[in-house]
Formats: C-alpha cells, sequence, structure tokens
C-alpha cells in the first residue's frame, strides 16, 4: 500500500462517515460518525504492507505495567517484544496548547516501560498473556493532517521537544485536511500534499528495532 492509497482510503472514510451506516429516506447525520477506529486498522495495513520482517501489529490493545493501564493506538511487536507504541491522530486540534507536556509525558512512560514485562487480554480467546518491552522502546505520534494548528504554535511545539529520547512525531499531510467538507474527495486529494518523507522516517525508525 503506497502512501497515496492510505490518504485516499481516509478521505473515503470520511465520506462514508457523513452518511447513515443504515441508510434510509427518513434518515439524515448531523455530525459525522467517528473515523478514528478505522483508520487506526487501515494504518496498521498499511504497516504490515510496507515493512519486512518478523512484526505484528495490535490495534487499540491496552497493556498493563504495575497497575497502570497504558492505551497505545497500534503496538508494534517484532520477535516477541514490543518495539514501539504508536498514537495516531487525525490532527492536533485536541492538544494544540498540551502537546509538549504530553510528549513530555510519554518519554518518562517509555523510561518506565524499558525491559519490562506488560499484561494484556487477548481476546481472540480471552486468555491473559504477557509480553516483554525492548530496552529501546519508543513512541511514535503519527498526525495524519497538520491543520488545526498554526505554523508558528508547531514550530515552536516542535522546538520544545528535540531532546526528549524516546518520542518522535510525524506529519504526513499538509494544506488539505482529509475531512476538508467543502471539497469532493477527489478535489480534495489532488488539493492534499502528502509528506513522503515523513512516511519514509517512519518506516525507517520502525527498522532500526
Amino acid at each position: 500500500m503506497k502512501p497515496s492509497s492510505l490518504m485516499r482510503k481516509i478521505i473515503d472514510l470520511y465520506k462514508k462517515g457523513r452518511k447513515p451506516a443504515f441508510p434510509s429516506r427518513q434518515i439524515q447525520r448531523g455530525r459525522s460518525r467517528t473515523v478514528s477506529g478505522l483508520t487506526e486498522d487501515l494504518f496498521a495495513k498499511f504497516l504490515s504492507a510496507n515493512l519486512r520482517g518478523q512484526y505484528k501489529f495490535l490495534v487499540d490493545q491496552p497493556i498493563s505495567l504495575r497497575k497502570k493501564t497504558i492505551y497505545p493506538d497500534i503496538l508494534i511487536i517484532k520477535k516477541g517484544e514490543i518495539v514501539s507504541l504508536l498514537d495516531l491522530k487525525m490532527d492536533l486540534g485536541w492538544k494544540r496548547t498540551k502537546f509538549v507536556d504530553f510528549c513530555k509525558q510519554k518519554d518518562k512512560l517509555m523510561g518506565n516501560l524499558k525491559n519490562s514485562v506488560v499484561s494484556y487480554t487477548d481476546h481472540t480467546n480471552e486468555v491473559r498473556k504477557e509480553l516483554k518491552t525492548s530496552g529501546k522502546i519508543y513512541y511514535q505520534i503519527v498526525i495524519v493532517s497538520n491543520r488545526n494548528i498554526s505554523k508558528e504554535k508547531w514550530a515552536s511545539n516542535q522546538a520544545q521537544i528535540t531532546d526528549l529520547k524516546s518520542v518522535n512525531n510525524y506529519v504526513l499531510t499538509e494544506d488539505v485536511h482529509p475531512n476538508y467538507l467543502s471539497k469532493n474527495p477527489s478535489k480534495a486529494f489532488s488539493d492534499m500534499k502528502i509528506n513522503l518523507g515523513e512516511f519514509k522516517k517512519l518506516l525507517k525508525d520502525i527498522r532500526r528495532f
């Protein structure tokens, strides 16, 4: 799956989210259905299609360490060991003023998680299991769109997290949000800038593990 295919699929998910899941002439949606869960599944598919090696991806899988529960969007496992916790955000409107603190908290969390054993429930058979964590475990924040935050605020955020050892972020697209209501899907896609360098960096960082 190429980055362009991924982004076109995300745009289509937003379009479908504006329509009732069970259509009727008597039903019309106001706000769109959330697409975050489907995007997590889709992004895990993108990673699995582009990464070679003994990787496994657990989507929306809570893990527990010393009575603390952690909720990553995607767990990346290599050879039976957790190497990365990945958060997937559609944009940064949700934390435009709190992003720096968020990253610092995750950096501290990675320090506590290194060379540990976490537990989780495998819901395919409802069995409790354990996983080791890598001594180089990393927290990766994947941001689909740079919209909903000013360039100045984003630059300020980035300048304050350059010293963090176990956190990195990647901005996949610019200019047009995949949920841009005033454009049809084809127009939104053609006007969107896809940051291929960020995709390559993300995959390269994961392959380091």
